[in-house]
């Protein structure tokens, strides 16, 4: 039996020697594609795009053939695929801890799912000439480790909610090293270790993270960790209690934290009247916090400001719904995407919302997330707003339980409409310069667009950073294209290194770049500045690129044009 290990190194496990393809990478990744497509199995005509674009469809058939029998062989498994027209492994000649660690969360069997995973998905695998494959691996990466951190943060908050806090510690220590930068794990670290009664421990991550935070980010830290380190700092009482982002979820969870904010706001006198859907909205809310409470209140003193901060102000829309599909709370971010007020939206069925043709499969999805108590599902669907055109949504929907019944959803959901639109309309390699694989100039500028749209709704705005190299037509004359083409990529390299994969690179000519830096606040850029400076010092070798950086700041509260965006940029004062 074979088993596949694929979170951290990537490795096969077996008993005999392997052949040669247990060891190249085109059959190892095409081996982890069909592995994490499980029992739905991949198709072939996926599998083609994924690794061999630019050949003849003939010439990629024959070449996925004999790479599917040099597996065979070389695996010693003739029977490592079933039969069939898509391709799945074959649980009977081999197992993979991918499915292991999926099956046990299905379970809710926390514990062994993160004991099973030992690390990032496929962890320094990478496969050149293959960018569909490079941006599927992405994507799985993302979503694998988005699950071990909420299988984390669920334990630690059980372990919190039993007062066992030596071992809420230890989860919120794990969720911490997995993200070292996420608010949410380090408030939840020091609001437990303050609960332990171990105050200059909390006091010292504290510090530490807001360090981190500006050091690698170049932002100042969460406003709730800043909070937290004024309280630490200020309030000696170990009876003091800290209300922090970790908390959202189980406010929602605890049914007298969710009266509070599922409560519509109507007119006055409008939710008296029984017929209407906020009245009966209203309604179903003071049933629930009647029932008996799943936990404890604990937003009693801060609960308002931190809703205030962490969801109302959110960039995401979040929103929560009843057993039956009723919308019982909507965020801000909501509201603007819908063009109408909460008070007209909760109430109503969530399928009112959602385009005709993605209703029943909508249903059938979230059914059975409530029947077979799913925790965490993701989806993506377009809505239609009552003016204006469909919006695509990236949405994850979180389970919630009381007395281990199903009450509803907490759900998350993000605008994709632009990567929809260029994935149905373009396809991938048609927005990327071919060379260094960033976007190029006119997908940059579709993405900029989008991002103003986003900051108008957010009041958020956002840097953006034009990097000119000003030797390009020297070395390129001097050492002809490919000294120059080399020389581009010592600057995508370090652009790389520089930002995050939320900011959006762009190639827009042969000798200019640019990068939308999202989450950079207004006097960042200087910062930024340094540390592509210091990256691309890192990275570059013969012929080294000369470099001019300069920045453009869009501002939602005085909206300007793309135009005036592209050409109002100014050098950078370090």
């Amino acid at each position: 039996m074979l088993r596949l290990l694929t979170l951290g190194q990537y490795l096969i496990e077996c008993r005999r020697p392997l052949g040669p393809a247990a060891q190249q990478s085109r059959p190892l990744a095409l081996l982890a594609v069909i592995a994490a497509a499980g029992s739905r199995g991949v198709s072939r005509e996926h599998l083609l795009v994924y690794f061999w674009p630019e050949s003849t469809p003939k010439s990629a058939k024959n070449t996925l053939n004999q790479t599917i029998y040099a597996l065979r062989r070389d695996l010693g498994a003739p029977a490592l695929f079933l039969p069939g027209r898509v391709l799945r492994l074959n649980p009977d000649a081999v197992t993979c801890d991918q499915w292991d660690f999926e099956a046990a969360l299905g379970r809710r069997e926390l514990g062994e799912a993160a004991a099973l995973y030992r690390g990032t998905y496929l962890e320094n695998f990478a496969l050149a000439g293959a960018p569909e494959f490079e941006r599927w691996l992405e994507q799985e990466r993302d979503r694998l480790a988005q699950r071990y951190f909420q299988a984390l943060s669920t334990m630690a908050t059980r372990s919190s909610d039993k007062g066992d806090y030596r071992q809420a510690v230890d989860w919120w220590r794990k969720l911490a090293t997995q993200d070292a930068l996420s608010s949410h794990a380090a408030a939840g670290l020091i609001t437990t270790l303050t609960a332990a009664g171990d105050r200059p421990a909390a006091l010292a991550f504290a510090r530490q993270h807001e360090s981190l935070v500006k050091r690698e980010l170049g932002v100042p830290v969460d406003p709730a960790i800043a909070t937290l380190i004024r309280r630490l700092e200020t309030d000696n009482s170990p009876q003091s209690t800290l209300v922090t982002a970790p908390q959202v979820t189980r406010a929602l969870e605890d049914l007298s934290g969710f009266e509070r904010f599922t409560r519509p706001i109507a007119p006055a006198g409008e939710a008296k009247k029984q017929g209407t859907p906020t009245a009966r909205s209203s309604l179903h809310v003071r049933k629930a916090a009647e029932a008996p409470k799943a936990m404890s209140p604990s937003l009693a003193t801060f609960g308002d400001d931190l809703y205030k901060i962490v969801v109302e102000n959110a960039t995401d829309i979040i929103f929560c719904c009843d057993a039956q599909g009723i919308f019982t709370y909507g965020n801000a971010a909501g509201e603007k995407l819908l063009g109408l007020s909460r008070e007209s939206v909760v109430g109503r069925l969530f399928l009112d919302f959602i385009r005709e043709d993605f209703r029943h499969a909508m249903v059938e999805l979230y059914v059975r997330q409530l029947h077979e108590r799913i925790p965490v599902t993701y989806y993506e669907y377009p809505v239609v707003p009552p003016t204006g055109p469909a919006v695509w949504l990236g949405q994850q929907v979180h389970l919630i339980e009381h007395d281990g019944k199903p009450i509803g959803i907490f759900a998350i959901a993000r605008d994709i409409t632009l990567r929809k639109r260029l994935e149905r309309n373009q396809g991938y390699l048609s927005v990327r310069d071919r060379s260094t694989k960033l976007l190029n100039a006119g997908a940059f500028r579709a993405f900029v667009e989008h991002r103003m749209s986003l900051a108008l709704r957010s009041s958020q705005g956002f840097h953006v950073l034009f990097i000119r190299i000003e030797n390009m037509h020297d070395i390129s004359s001097a050492g002809g294209p490919a000294a120059a083409e080399s020389m581009a990529q010592h600057v995508a390299d370090a652009l790389r290194l520089t930002f995050r994969t939320s900011d959006i690179l762009a190639r827009l000519q042969p000798e200019e770049f640019a990068v939308v830096a999202i989450d950079a606040d207004e006097g960042g850029a200087a910062v930024l500045n340094q540390r592509f400076a210091e990256n691309l010092n890192r990275v570059s070798r013969a012929p080294v690129p000369l470099v001019r950086v300069s920045h453009a700041y869009y501002d939602p509260r005085f909206p300007a044009s793309v135009e005036s965006l592209f050409t109002s940029h100014s050098p950078i004062n370090t």
